[in-house]
């Protein structure tokens, strides 16, 4: 059960369609999402074949990433120390909040955002962030910004967090899920409703497709 319970904690390799024959064919399912991902310009390629079993399955696998930085390992759930980015520069922040920021183990390379847990889990699905699910945020983030991204993942019952708090003042517990880039700058990010706040260009698992909403009628997944 242990083993079992381990296994849960980690998102799957492939993401798996289940072909509606009635109104479509596996063949035309592949050659449809070969087209959909291929437009997405990811930073992965993908294998798409047909399951070896099941008729009606189509399996998708993320490959090898097209990304200099070398985040291409099928699981990586550290985060980027080291990452070639902007980096934040000391005479940005007092030296007090610098030292503060060191001591939590934030990343000195890359400014943070915090999503909350249902938008991490769909992220290492392969989605990427609506502005709904970002929770606070490091200051002085702008659009085009490569940013880490982290899941808020404290126990349900804990005290709610007001969304737009500086990264400064979250006191939870995270996880770091990947790398993306930010779709607006920071007051954005609170100020609207509806948008993608941050692409996901590289994420801390088996990269995984965005698939919502795609070829509905034709499979599910």
């Amino acid at each position: 059960l242990d083993k079992m319970m381990g296994y849960l904690k980690y998102p799957p390799a492939d993401t798996c369609c289940r072909v509606n024959l009635i109104s479509s064919s596996v063949d035309e399912v592949v050659a449809e999402l070969t087209n959909h991902l291929k437009e997405q310009n990811s930073n992965y390629s993908y294998s798409i074949k047909q399951h070896e079993k099941i008729e009606d399955l189509v399996v998708i696998r993320g490959g090898s990433s097209q990304s200099s930085t070398g985040m291409d390992e099928l699981y990586l759930f550290n985060s980027p120390q080291k990452v070639s980015s902007t980096r934040i520069e000391e005479n940005e922040l007092q030296l007090s909040a610098l030292k503060k920021r060191r001591g939590r183990g934030w990343p000195m390379t890359h400014r943070v955002v915090v999503v909350d847990r249902f938008c991490g889990e769909a992220v290492l699905r392969g989605a990427n962030i609506f502005v709904k699910g970002i929770i606070c945020a490091d200051a002085g983030i702008w659009k085009g910004e490569e940013i880490a991204v982290y899941a808020d993942i404290r126990l349900s019952k804990s005290k709610s967090l007001t969304r737009g708090l500086l990264l400064e003042n979250y006191s939870g517990r995270c996880v770091f899920l990947g790398i993306g880039i930010s779709c607006c700058k920071r007051s954005e990010y609170f100020s609207q409703s509806t948008g993608i706040g941050v692409r996901m260009t590289q994420t801390a698992g088996p990269p995984q497709p965005p698939l919502n909403g795609v070829l509905g009628g034709k499979m599910m997944l």
